[in-house]
């Protein structure tokens, strides 16, 4: 096989490739697992889950990975929640 006019063997090709393959893997195996936050809605307010204050203020700092998991404890619909993802 030749890659801009030379000849290259094809286990070298591989074996470049299963190394990039593994850095790969190993990075991503690497990273911490997300921060989780966990919010209840009671009563039309949200609290941290075992919290007391309604409405919290979460704060994060970039490049922050947060995984946020939503609890609705309201026994019915009252009201469309608005999570601002929708804004330019």
């Amino acid at each position: 096989m030749s890659i801009w006019g030379y000849r290259v063997s094809v286990k070298l090709i591989a074996m470049t490739v299963a190394v990039v393959l593994l850095g790969a893997l190993a990075a991503a195996l690497a990273r911490p697992a997300p921060r989780e936050i966990r919010l209840v809605a009671r009563g039309m307010a949200f609290y941290l889950e075992n919290g007391d204050q309604p409405n919290p203020t979460l704060t994060f700092t970039a490049g922050d990975r947060v995984r946020v998991v939503f609890t609705n404890q309201c026994r019915r619909r009252r009201a469309p929640m608005n999570t601002g993802a929708g804004r330019t």
